[in-house]
């Protein structure tokens, strides 16, 4: 499982340098990471990332998002739209283009470590470091959604009075 994030972190961010190459080189970068904690299996929250209805549950009002080159068209949920491409797709995660904020790119993410999981996204975008904000600030309450779908209830445990 260790083996398999490390993998996947290695794709997307190659395929985040490979955009940055083709796109943006030359550029200062700017990105945020956003991140909360969860109780979900990496398989589980994959699918968060692309199907329609689970995406629905905390990112979007419409739209999917597919596998590597695929086209993307979402609407989020703050009522957004985001347009671009899938550059990585890779199990575990998925990044995308958003064509609308010059090219920017999303990665949904999720991170697990022997004694933590976590679920997230980082927004990465070039030129311009005003736009960054405004999009973590779009972008916050949809991973406090995604976290919240598998937040750990803590147990009760109630004890008789004597």
């Amino acid at each position: 499982e260790e083996y398999e994030g490390v993998r996947s972190g290695w794709d997307a961010a190659l395929a985040v340098l490979k955009h940055f190459l083709e796109r943006h080189f030359g550029s200062p970068r700017y990105t945020a990471l956003i991140v909360r904690p969860a109780d979900v299996e990496p398989d589980e929250l994959y699918r968060y990332f692309g199907e329609p209805a689970r995406l629905a549950r905390w990112l979007t009002r419409e739209g999917a998002i597919g596998t590597r080159s695929d086209r993307v068209s979402l609407v989020l949920r703050a009522g957004a739209p985001l347009s671009g491409r899938v550059i990585a797709a890779t199990g575990r995660e998925k990044a995308v283009t958003w064509e609308e904020e010059g090219a920017s790119v999303v990665e949904l993410k999720g991170f697990a470590g022997p004694q933590h999981r976590l679920v997230g996204v980082r927004i990465t975008t070039w030129g311009d470091d005003q736009r960054l904000p405004r999009l973590e600030m779009m972008l916050t309450p949809a991973v406090d959604e995604l976290a919240a779908l598998f937040a750990v209830e803590p147990s009760i445990h109630a004890r008789a009075a004597t």
